[in-house]
């Protein structure tokens, strides 16, 4: 969606443009400035910066607003080319199947939890389709431990529960990466600073963020005792850890253990080299990570026997 701002006096006109280039103005007090556009779904909120903006769907005014620049409306029109693509090449080949998904409901194979790291995409790294894979990503791929599901909202709880309880998967994936951001982030002297030490816009800009990478603690002090001073290879062997970590918080929800133990479910840790093109899953037992390509020949791990002191062999 693009949004447009123009300095007027209060009581200005909100215009949404439709597909078909018709205007429709609301809460009309005074003249409009006529701008107007021909990109679908633009909406042009010509008020002050200043004065509240009628929310066009609900009729409710907005908590925030932001303003479409040159740049963002060039990226978002490439973005949305794409989806012509899909409409036009894509959808017409899988129809059907998307047709059955919706009468039938979806059934996927697996969870796939990985990090929400823009070079990561599941439907190529795994040549899937529509409704094989139930997903979540967020920030270096974490999984909270059960007991803080309890403090508050959690998307990723919610995910877990939903996809194991309801749509009763019967594997769930945990897929980390190379070059991952978040376990660059903990190690970071920006990140370790006490709250007293970090200005206010920089504390309200990265709240959210240092409060999630919190998950990340245990993890880095287990990377920390094996002294590795290469900012790359400390990265990549605390994104090897990571998954196994977040392994051992799945094994904190009481229904994953549960379904582990009968049988109904098994747990995968997986690296992915992103400059490779390779994924290695992890194998408990030899505490190893072995490329996916053996795994039939290995045998699936489905231990359920998590060493958290001592992950990997080095």
């Amino acid at each position: 969606m693009q949004e447009k701002h123009s300095n007027h006096n209060p009581s200005q006109n909100v215009t949404v443009t439709s597909t078909t280039g018709h205007s429709h103005s609301l809460a009309a007090k005074a003249q409009s400035s006529g701008a107007s556009s021909s990109s679908c779904c633009s909406v042009h909120h010509n008020v002050s910066p200043n004065e509240p903006v009628l929310d066009t769907k609900t009729g409710s005014l907005p908590t925030s607003r932001s303003f479409a620049t040159e740049k963002t409306n060039s990226q978002i029109l490439d973005i949305c080319s794409g989806h012509k693509h899909f409409r036009e090449v894509q959808f017409p080949l899988q129809e059907k199947k998307y047709s059955d998904l919706v009468k039938n409901g979806q059934k996927p194979k697996a969870l796939f939890i990985s990090c929400s790291d823009s070079r990561i995409i599941p439907d190529d790294l795994l040549n899937v389709g529509p409704g094989d894979l139930f997903i979540t990503r967020n920030i270096g791929a974490f999984v909270p431990p059960y007991n803080l599901l309890l403090d508050g909202f959690h998307s990723v709880g919610a995910v877990i529960e939903f996809a194991v309880n309801f749509l009763k998967v019967t594997d769930v994936i945990v897929c980390g990466h190379s070059d991952c951001g978040a376990c660059a982030a903990l190690f970071s002297p920006e990140f370790d600073k006490p709250r007293e030490e970090v200005d206010e816009v920089e504390w309200r800009n990265t709240t959210h963020l240092r409060n999630w990478l919190k998950l990340g603690a245990e993890t880095k002090e287990i990377v920390k005792q094996h002294n590795i001073e290469n900012p790359k290879e400390r990265q990549e062997l605390t994104a090897r850890v990571s998954v196994v970590m977040q392994i051992s918080n799945l094994l904190t929800y009481p229904y994953i253990k549960e379904k582990i133990d009968n049988n109904e479910l098994a747990i995968h840790g997986w690296f992915y080299d992103i400059q490779k093109g390779v994924v290695e899953y992890y194998d408990p037992e030899k505490k190893r990570y072995y490329d996916s390509l053996d795994l039939e020949k290995r045998g699936v791990p489905r231990s359920s026997d998590i060493d958290t002191e001592n992950p990997l062999k080095m």
